[in-house]
């Protein structure tokens, strides 16, 4: 019995070719001593972080096409996100509510094929995993972007002081 899976079998080496995570966080954890290298390193990991991102339509339109997407669950993409990203929901197709309940029903529910809902746990298990690595990253994006702010600031100041 094939489980489907939500992540595309080559989407992480994909990534690593093309964004260089390992080298975006040894960079991160590595010396950064001005706003520029900082800059640098946000638009570096942003471009990363939407990379990820845009593999969601395609990961949306394979789940649709599967035995889950004739399920009354829906898998999308919520750009309402307060940290201005976007991650993967799952959404109640019955009442336009909130998915999770839903979800949870279908996987308790033994009326429903065993490759049904091991599909669904396998699924979600991704789907969690996707959103906290696009979580850190903005998170990181966020703290990269303060940190530069801070620095510019510090900069100013110094630089004020010595006309003086």
């Amino acid at each position: 019995m094939k489980i489907y899976a939500l992540i595309p079998e080559n989407m992480y080496r994909d990534l690593a070719a093309k964004h260089n995570i390992n080298g975006l966080m040894r960079n991160f954890f590595g010396e950064l001593s001005s706003p520029e290298e900082i800059n640098l390193l946000l638009e570096q990991i942003r471009i990363a972080r939407d990379g990820m991102i845009a593999n969601y339509p395609t990961i949306v339109r394979n789940i649709t096409d599967t035995l889950v997407g004739t399920l009354p669950l829906l898998l999308y993409r919520d750009s309402a996100s307060s940290a201005g990203s976007v991650y993967l929901r799952w959404r109640n197709v019955e009442n336009n509510k909130s998915g999770q309940k839903a979800w949870e029903n279908i996987v308790s529910d033994v009326s429903y094929s065993d490759k049904v809902r091991k599909s669904l746990v396998q699924i979600e298990k991704e789907r969690l995993v996707l959103n906290m690595q696009v979580s850190i990253l903005t998170s990181i994006m966020r703290q990269l972007s303060e940190c530069a702010e801070k620095m510019e600031k510090i900069d100013e100041l110094f630089q004020g002081g010595e006309h003086i």
